[in-house]
């Protein structure tokens, strides 16, 4: 029976305790809250200014938008200060030390990002925050909400280029004679926070401007450091385009047959052509609007630049190496000295064409045929027959000479292809390095 009432009073005892603890809390807010006035800054003495401690968190980037030049991101900030009326002895309130309380009970500095100009979205309404307050009259708040930042973008490099954002954190309303503002330390570690961007760790500064001559204010500057991601425009446009535009120039001056041909040069180019005003159009819709043009449009405009000049010279050399065949042209020996060609031999010096020492035998078939007039009509047809040789022999040193005036001017011309081939192949390869090898080695 004994044992039966002392757990009856440890039972009542403990309800006793829990009822007690729960209690305290709400003896806590009702003692801290009697007299309290949210309207007003908590402080006893009016010339003492309120310190609000302020840290920020990124805790993603969502968007960064070059045209409209402004970043989204969400971010989290932890404001504290200290308000003189919401203190009290843990002792008589059965050692409680903090409670929470909805944010629309107690004072908050009016401390907001004011360099934006676009729409804030909070991820939790202010009304429903519940700050911590501690026995010491210490609160702290956090609160996150989506930022929408105006951002100026300098885009002269794109796609290599970096970007820094400034966000700025002051009171709409108190001058530093009521609330000054300092930052606290400690941001999280920033990782994966975009897919196209690299986010670092930003840095901070406070300073003070004037709105009026005697009341300055006290705001911190925020100044976050964004770098783009370049792999997916370095393998899907600025690699394909350089390979591109270095074949098209090995194809425009490299001999496709041993005749010379020449047309199918001047397709390969415009097909090239195409191809590059193709990429022109998706680089336009990836690069930002701006005054001056971006890094990766000036390469893009540059291999259609050498494209149309390499197909410019193609055309000029079919047109005059037609000409020169067609109208029989000579080889200019100052070309020949250029391009380093050496003149053919002459068919005069080639195998000599024998005619009979004399007439014995024509002469005699002659007369034997015609019996009659022997001599006269084998002299002539001795000279008949000595001008179709002739004749024959001067059609054979013409087609001779004009078939080596043909191959030395292919041969002419394989050079000047050559030589233009090195020359803008070299260009090309100088261009593209002196452009991106910085980029690429960091």
């Amino acid at each position: 029976m004994l044992v039966n009432w002392q757990y009856l009073f440890l039972i009542h005892l403990l309800a006793f305790v829990i009822q007690k603890g729960e209690t305290s809390e709400r003896d806590v807010v009702t003692h801290i809250f009697e007299n309290y006035d949210k309207r007003i800054r908590p402080v006893r003495n009016d010339s003492q200014a309120t310190l609000v401690k302020i840290g920020m968190n990124i805790i993603s980037v969502l968007d960064v938008n070059e045209q409209q030049e402004y970043i989204k991101l969400a971010v989290s900030f932890d404001n504290g200060w200290h308000d003189d009326f919401l203190t009290w002895d843990p002792a008589k309130f059965n050692g409680t030390t903090s409670i929470i309380v909805p944010a629309d009970l107690i004072w908050t500095p009016d401390v907001t990002v004011t360099s934006t100009v676009l729409d804030t979205e909070y991820i939790v309404e202010k009304k429903d925050l519940n700050p911590e307050i501690k026995f010491t009259g210490d609160v702290r708040l956090n609160f996150a909400y989506v930022l929408s930042n105006r951002c100026e973008m300098k885009t002269d490099n794109f796609p290599f280029d970096s970007q820094e954002c400034v966000f700025v954190m002051s009171s709409w309303s108190f001058a530093t004679n009521r609330i000054v503002l300092e930052h606290i330390g400690g941001q999280r570690r920033i990782q994966n926070l975009n897919a196209e961007w690299d986010v670092f760790p930003y840095t901070n500064e406070t300073t003070d401007y004037y709105l009026e001559p005697e009341n300055p204010r006290r705001r911190i500057i925020y100044r976050m450091k964004i770098k783009r991601k370049s792999s997916y425009y370095v393998w899907v446009i600025i690699a394909p385009t350089f390979i591109i535009s270095a074949l098209s120039i090995a194809g425009m001056f490299a001999p496709f047959n041993s005749t010379g041909d020449r047309e199918e040069k001047v397709s390969l180019g415009l097909t090239t052509l195409l191809t590059l005003a193709v990429i022109l159009s998706l680089v336009t819709g990836e690069m930002p609007r701006s005054t001056n043009l971006p890094l990766l449009g000036r390469f893009v405009l540059f291999e259609i630049s050498i494209c149309v000049v390499s197909v410019a010279l193609s055309i000029c050399t079919m047109f005059l190496h037609q000409r020169a065949t067609t109208r029989q042209w000579a080889v200019p020996r100052w070309l020949l000295y250029i391009v380093q060609c050496k003149r053919s031999d002459r068919i005069n010096d080639g195998p000599e064409i024998k005619l009979p020492k004399s007439g014995l035998d024509s002469n005699r078939k002659c007369s034997e045929w015609l019996k009659k007039d022997a001599e006269n009509i084998a002299s002539v047809c001795f000279e008949q027959f000595s001008q179709v040789i002739a004749d024959i022999k001067q059609l054979l040193v013409e087609n001779k000479e004009a078939e080596d005036r043909k191959t030395l001017w292919l041969l002419v011309f394989d050079r000047i292809d050559l030589t233009l081939f090195f020359v803008f192949q070299t260009v090309h390869i100088i261009y593209f390095s002196v452009t991106f090898a910085f980029d690429f080695q960091s």
